[in-house]
């Protein structure tokens, strides 16, 4: 293997994020296509949905395999999204889409699978799998080959170590005990044509090549429910901007690990760790861009 080189990211580095066009539109900045929730964890969909809107997505759309019950929770929560549950327009909502999120919330129902397999084989915009999607993969690991037939479009996984080791199956733990995180989410990425954001207190993100970016934002007070969701979010709705700039993917997605970071640790100031939640995260991602001047 060849040897990785570990980078990360300072507040200096946001200067990478290009201004937002004051002639802009909503379509000017993104659609996200946020595929997620079942009965009982609608609050994945929500976080997902509105950690995209609060990282500057002009348009998102909750897609949800529940449909009466979860109608009324988001389009009470979060009436700014547009809101489908119907599979006959899910091909259209996949082509107006500039990215796509899918798994958080999910569940891993014989319909679950239908759906993420539906979504890999005829999604052509960047895809981000997270939480449950992860999950049916790593028991239908036939769908990282359809994965692999994307071609030249974007595919971004996103597990935690328990997500992670059950993708590696049995040789997982013997990998974890010889391997750093970098060089696990590198060779992963390089295996299967993917980036991996490999979720730990110090995530890294690899796409395949030499550079892993290895997070330094962030605190032990994002640990708490539905805070992957959010940076499921905040990743699909980078990638959905910025499209016309020389952002790379690899530098779309690791910037919205380090907001995702600084949101963490300005949530944490205001309420403490103890008490930090995934709705505390989402409220404080602006603070991170007024401080910038966006």
């Amino acid at each position: 293997m060849s040897e990785i080189k570990r980078f990360s990211y300072d507040t200096g580095d946001l200067s990478l994020l290009p201004k937002r066009d004051t002639d802009g539109h909503k379509g000017t900045f993104g659609r996200v296509l946020v595929i997620a929730g079942s009965v009982g964890m609608s609050g994945a969909a929500y976080f997902a949905a509105k950690a995209a809107y609060r990282s500057g997505a002009g348009l998102v759309e909750i897609f949800s395999d529940d449909t009466e019950s979860s109608r009324v929770i988001l389009q009470t929560l979060i009436p700014e999204a547009l809101f489908s549950s119907d599979m006959e327009i899910l091909q259209k909502s996949l082509e107006k889409a500039d990215s796509v999120v899918i798994g958080c919330g999910m569940g891993k129902s014989d319909r679950a699978v239908k759906l993420l397999t539906f979504v890999a084989e005829n999604c052509k915009k960047p895809l981000v799998i997270d939480a449950d999607g992860l999950n049916i993969i790593s028991e239908s690991p036939h769908l990282l080959d359809v994965l692999k037939k994307r071609q030249n479009d974007i595919t971004v996984l996103t597990p935690h170590i328990g997500e992670m080791k059950r993708l590696l199956g049995r040789s997982a733990e013997r990998i974890f005990s010889e391997k750093s995180t970098g060089e696990i989410a590198y060779e992963y990425a390089k295996n299967h044509r993917v980036i991996c954001v490999l979720k730990e207190s110090k995530t890294a993100v690899s796409d395949g090549s030499e550079n892993v970016y290895i997070n330094a934002s962030g605190n032990c007070g994002m640990a708490t429910g539905g805070s992957g969701d959010v940076l499921a979010g905040m990743i699909g709705s980078m990638l959905a901007q910025h499209r016309s700039t020389s952002l790379t993917a690899m530098q779309k997605v690791s910037l919205a690990v380090y907001i995702h970071g600084l949101a963490g640790d300005s949530a944490s100031r205001r309420v403490g760790q103890r008490s930090c939640m995934a709705s505390d995260i989402i409220e404080s991602i602006p603070d991170v861009f007024l401080n910038l001047g966006f």
